[in-house]
């Protein structure tokens, strides 16, 4: 009976050391995912700020078609997958380019 309770005890131990685990796997994506979040906002004020010329030939950089369908039904067919926006992402430092606009 004790011998059994120890290695249930140990097994349940195991299962707790997987489960923080899997807790630190989830923290680490949802701290990325913000960080992602926070990035694509800083792109948004970013275009915000351009001129209307600057704005058409982003877009035209990014979108290849859009359609509008009946009831305002929209099909968008990007030039770029999401994870090569994100790569870009994440090798452009927003920060700095976030600090320098502030100081203007």
């Amino acid at each position: 009976m004790i011998i059994e309770t120890k290695e249930q005890i140990d097994r349940l131990e195991g299962s707790i050391v997987n489960a923080r685990g899997e807790i630190d796997a989830y923290e680490q994506l949802a701290d990325q995912i913000a960080k992602r979040y926070d990035d694509v906002v800083s792109w948004a004020e970013l275009f915000g700020d351009c001129t209307m010329e600057a704005k058409k030939v982003i877009v035209s950089q990014l979108f290849s078609k859009v359609t509008v369908n009946r009831d305002y039904n929209l099909e968008i067919d990007l030039n770029v997958s999401y994870k090569m926006f994100c790569d870009v992402l994440a090798e452009i430092p927003l920060t700095a380019v976030t600090q320098e606009r502030e100081k203007q």
